[in-house]
């Protein structure tokens, strides 16, 4: 794991536990925190954890000499440990766990904004079918009538009947 901590990622990673104003949290906490409900917002803020971990080349961490049952055993010590207990551990233990964690959440925040991006869509499909049931629900309404539709009417034309 050596070969994959260069000064620069290094220095990233031990960003990742200091508070960011823009957040008022650490991008630690930030990454590990998940979207409420499935909106657009929710969708545009997972994508840009993604943009960010792109940026420390998260996508790209080769993590394949860690036998996978250490990889998954680090990850859940980089979720379960606080930013301030990681500060607080040495670096040859503090990095090998953020890496394997960044990479983990590479994985989960893509798998996240796909089922966001789902769910939100079959949300806004299901509003625009209410939508559409319920203005043919009028029309159809307005044919028994045999009535000028009221979206048709000017507001000066009383409704009329024919028939």
């Amino acid at each position: 794991m050596t070969d994959l901590l260069t000064g620069e990622r290094a220095c990233g990673l031990d960003n990742l536990s200091v508070v960011d104003p823009a957040l008022r949290s650490t991008r630690l906490h930030w990454l590990r925190t998940g979207p409420v409900q499935a909106s657009p917002n929710s969708v545009g803020g997972e994508v840009d954890k993604l943009v960010f971990l792109r940026g420390l080349e998260a996508h790209s961490l080769d993590l394949s000499a860690l036998r996978a049952e250490r990889r998954r055993h680090l990850a859940q010590i980089g979720r379960w440990l606080t930013a301030q207990a990681l500060q607080r551990r040495e670096a040859n233990w503090r990095h090998p766990i953020l890496l394997t964690l960044l990479a983990q959440s590479t994985v989960d925040v893509l798998d996240s904004v796909a089922q966001l991006f789902d769910q939100t869509l079959s949300g806004s499909e299901s509003r625009a079918q209410i939508k559409l049931r319920d203005a043919l629900a009028e029309r159809a309404s307005w044919m028994r009538s045999s009535a000028t539709p009221p979206t048709c009417r000017s507001p000066s034309t009383p409704p009329t009947r024919t028939g």
